[in-house]
């Protein structure tokens, strides 16, 4: 499906990073001067234990990911199967591929005299004078100043705090109010008409004939006509409306499958036109079905009584009516035009029943005297008259061994009107015929179309879905401050007697909200010691962690700069771009790390090794964010195409579900990468020097001045 494909693009630039790795290094032991044999071997070892701890930790994050429930985890299993496959297959790849292929496509190099010092053939010493190796001399030379020069202990501890602290704060800064799913772009738009109460099926019909004679232009104008030139919406495909329990169902589906958002305001317009109507027009979700959508909130009031759940009803529905951002005229735009098309900025507020019981009903009320008089109780009163006018069962008759109903029915004919049914005869005890009116006071009056309950309680609900612009967190804030609080406060609710609470999407996203919570806790607990096992210490690992704070920041930088373009709310699928980045954001660092271990194990000074280590993986780790970022550019990036001569950037199909995860993703990999090169070298060599003055400090054995005897050496 669309969302397991969007887990295969994602892959695509990042299963190459194994091997961009892995043949680096080969490659540049081979210009070194070693024979192909010797660098694919000796290449291939020196790396695949950071290609393995890169590899897992990535592999690592999906595991809590897994364990998501509800829609929200069926979404993120896709994604995390199919990258996940793709990742480990690439490390099998670039360990055993990889090496073999690149022992057979690299050349020997040319045998020299006996006493001939080894030369590099491949133009290296050319290269050295380039831009790149210009730009490259000189980060390592001021990465060299900052750890030599005198004072730069307290450089470096600034630099660190500086990057870490900047990023946590700058998260926080940047973090935008969460949304539930996406919507997508589905093509059909719903709409529910609410006309006044009472009405029958005959005039619902006309209704929707009414509506359906209106937008019969949109789908009779022939394509390229000037009659489609002059429509205010695009050309439609299919129409239809159901008239079903007092309500009546429309729904529309777009020529053009891109353009389906723009049908909604045309709806809106025409079925605003019918008096006494009230219209909900949306556009239907991927993820749910008819109005609701992915981000709805549904405003539960129960209580005993139903004229009182029905006041409060209808002042909940008039307060949400006004929650939300106005354009500063005291109003909403009804559109906002956005680069998918025109979007609907108004807050869609349904009563999922009627507040005004006003359905037309007959209450039969008994006169307890006369009846009484006659001997007729208040059961066998109302038997009578359901049988007159609905039908009242008597008993069962079994034919063939099948039970069947035996009813007593009146004659439709003296129930035609509803004044008949004070004249229609009633038989005593005694034999005696009574009219139901000498019996009973018949009252007419409303009452309700249908009585919810909720934990057995009678209940009303509103359902607000808040403007496409407003994410679902915010609106519930605000329906919380606005409508919720101030009932409670007030003392309508008479002292907790009725109760007021919001359900609906808005549970689900306050769940799935606790689930991500806790599952970004796990992934980067899983990650860090899943590196300690890999690098056998507690101590390497908590450094490289550092670069996930410098991840975060850039997932939400990258997420802003989309929004100046295309309107994108942090989203569930948006928010598991930051799981993926606490696998990814490390890998750079492992490098680093992993070379520098390398290195002091050759025996070279610590300082010296972390600057060697961060000279030799600058390639690897730039060419595999290019190619990662490249790979994402497509899924973030709206697709180039030439329309009404100027060339245009128009969002794909299924675009809106996973470019927000893709702006995440690709803002996180670039600030971690330009940044770890700084904060991961600094933090490094800034441990290390805390670790050795440590241990002088311990291993120091100071004179014990009473004995004159040195004391002995504490433990490690």
């Amino acid at each position: 499906n669309v969302i397991s494909l969007a887990g295969m693009a994602f892959a695509v630039g990042m299963v190459v990073d194994n091997a961009i790795v892995v043949l680096e290094n080969i490659f540049r032991r081979y210009e070194n001067g070693e024979s192909p044999e010797d660098a694919s071997i000796k290449g291939t070892a020196e790396v695949w234990g950071a290609v393995l701890a890169s590899t897992a930790t990535t592999l690592a994050v999906f595991v809590p990911v897994i364990f998501i429930e509800g829609q929200a985890g069926q979404l993120f299993r896709d994604i995390s199967i199919a990258i996940s496959c793709a990742i480990g297959l690439s490390m099998i790849v670039s360990l055993t591929v990889v090496p073999v292929a690149a022992r057979a496509m690299l050349k020997p190099h040319r045998l020299l005299a006996p006493g001939a010092v080894a030369a590099v053939t491949t133009g290296n010493e050319e290269r050295k004078f380039g831009v790149i190796s210009a730009l490259v001399n000189l980060f390592i030379g001021a990465l060299r100043l900052s750890m030599t020069v005198p004072g730069n202990f307290l450089f470096r501890t600034g630099a660190v705090v500086l990057l870490v602290l900047g990023s946590y704060f700058g998260s926080l800064l940047m973090m935008p109010q969460m949304e539930y799913l996406p919507e997508g772009n589905r093509n059909l738009v719903f709409a529910i008409l609410l006309p006044p109460s009472g009405y029958n099926i005959d005039q619902m019909i006309k209704l929707g004939r009414r509506v359906e004679s209106d937008m019969a232009k949109y789908w009779e104008a022939e394509p390229g006509s000037p009659e489609e030139a002059a429509l205010e919406g695009p050309r439609m495909k299919n129409f239809f409306f159901v008239a079903r329990g007092g309500r009546l169902f429309m729904g529309a589906a777009a020529e053009d499958p891109l353009k389906a958002a723009g049908m909604v305001p045309v709806l809106q317009k025409a079925a605003s036109q019918i008096p006494g109507t009230f219209a909900i027009v949306a556009q239907s979700s991927l993820f749910q079905g008819g109005l609701s959508g992915g981000r709805t909130i549904d405003v539960e009031i129960t209580g005993p009584s139903l004229d009182r759940l029905n006041q409060l009803g209808g002042m909940v529905f008039m307060q949400s009516m006004g929650i939300g951002p106005y354009d500063g005229k005291g109003v909403f735009p009804p559109v906002a035009m956005t680069p998918s098309g025109p979007k609907p900025t108004g807050h869609q507020v349904t009563p999922r029943s009627n507040l005004e019981s006003t359905n037309p009903e007959l209450h039969v009320l008994p006169k307890w005297e006369q009846a009484a008089d006659l001997g007729i109780s208040v059961e066998e009163l109302g038997y009578a008259v359901n049988a007159l006018v609905d039908g009242a069962y008597a008993g069962d008759y079994w034919h063939n061994g099948r039970k069947i109903d035996l009813v007593i029915y009146g004659a439709d004919e003296f129930t035609r009107r509803t004044q008949d049914l004070a004249s229609l005869p009633v038989s005593t005890r005694t034999g005696k015929v009574v009219n139901i009116g000498d019996l009973a006071t018949i009252k007419a009056t409303g009452g309700p179309e249908v009585v919810n309950h909720i934990e057995r309680q009678r209940a009303v609900t509103i359902q607000i879905k808040p403007n496409s612009l407003m994410p679902l967190d915010e609106a519930i804030a605000l329906a919380d401050a606005n409508i919720r609080q101030p009932l409670l406060a007030s003392g309508l609710t008479e002292g907790g007697l009725y109760q007021i609470r919001f359900a609906g999407t808005a549970d689900k996203l306050q769940d799935t909200q606790r689930a991500m919570s806790s599952s970004l806790l796990m992934a980067g607990l899983i990650t860090y010691l899943l590196m300690c096992g890999l690098f056998e210490s507690y101590f390497y690992p908590l450094i490289i962690m550092t670069s996930v704070a410098l991840g975060m920041v850039g997932g939400f930088g990258g997420l802003a700069v989309l929004n100046l373009y295309i309107p994108q709310s942090l989203d569930t699928l948006t928010m598991l771009g930051f799981v993926i980045l606490i696998g990814t954001v490390v890998n750079n660092a492992i490098l680093i790390v992993h070379q520098a271990l390398q290195n002091m194990k050759d025996g070279m000074d610590h300082q010296a090794a972390i600057l060697d280590s961060t000279r030799t993986r600058l390639r690897p780790i730039f060419m595999s964010t290019i190619t990662t970022v490249l790979g994402m550019i497509p899924l973030v990036v709206p697709n180039p195409s030439w329309a009404n001569g100027r060339l245009e950037f128009v969002p794909g199909a299924g675009s809106e579900l996973y470019r927000g995860l893709g702006s995440v993703v690709l803002g996180g990999l670039i600030v971690s990468t330009f940044f770890t090169l700084i904060l991961i070298p600094m933090g490094f060599s800034l441990a290390l020097d805390a670790q050795g003055l440590l241990s002088r400090i311990f291993r120091r054995r100071p004179l014990d001045t009473s004995a004159g005897t040195p004391l002995p050496t504490p433990p490690r």
